[in-house]
């Protein structure tokens, strides 16, 4: 079943039950518009979309240690996240979302919350002082990219789906807001092209010569 037709499925049932349905996405998925329009895109609330990837694991610690135990099964905590739209993301073969949540929801988070560009992030990295920066793990950075021009390519991809995804996030459902700056009022966005500064250009241009 496609995606845009199991919404058309809970839509159907939340009807005939009088109800509605909520929408699953969260803020990495949001932000990066790591979802299906009239699919994924699709509820009447969306309860998660303020709660990055890696708060949603520590909410289902958090509820299965303080609530009920066991009540979100460890099997889905410990498998690789995924949604399974191609070989690519085969989770038997241990494969999932083209994200590194750890280290991508700092990033996001800075993009948002913190309202940085990608000339402050390169610029930490140049000085070695993103991993500090962004509260990451020491050598998260290395292990996910190894080589400078890695790193820049995924940065700006990034700053690329980031900002070109506003037009799904204004389709999406109300955001139940739990942080300072979630998507919706909090943070008010409009529909521009894609821009690196001048600044970012010439790090860039030193770091990868």
């Amino acid at each position: 079943m496609c995606i845009r037709d199991r919404s058309r499925v809970l839509a159907a049932i939340a009807a005939s039950l009088g109800a509605v349905f909520t929408n699953n996405g969260n803020k990495t998925e949001t932000a990066l518009g790591y979802a299906t329009l009239y699919g994924d895109v699709n509820g009447a609330i969306a309860p998660l979309a303020d709660l990055y990837k890696g708060q949603i694991y520590q909410l289902a610690v958090y509820l299965n240690t303080h609530v009920q135990n066991n009540a979100i099964p460890s099997s889905i905590l410990t498998m690789v996240p995924s949604a399974e739209l191609s070989k690519d993301q085969d989770v038997e073969k241990g494969k999932g979302d083209p994200i590194n949540y750890p280290y991508h929801d700092k990033l996001l988070q800075a993009f948002i919350e913190w309202r940085r560009d990608p000339e402050y992030i390169l610029d930490l990295y140049r000085k070695k002082l993103l991993e500090k920066e962004l509260s990451l793990e020491e050598g998260c950075i290395k292990k996910y990219f190894p080589t400078d021009t890695d790193f820049v390519t995924d940065l700006e991809r990034m700053w690329k789906l980031y900002k070109i995804n506003y037009f799904k996030r204004i389709q999406a459902p109300p955001i139940i807001a739990v942080s300072k700056r979630a998507f919706g009022f909090d943070l008010r966005e409009s529909q521009n092209g894609i821009y690196f500064t001048r600044r970012y250009q010439e790090i860039k241009g030193k770091l990868l010569q």
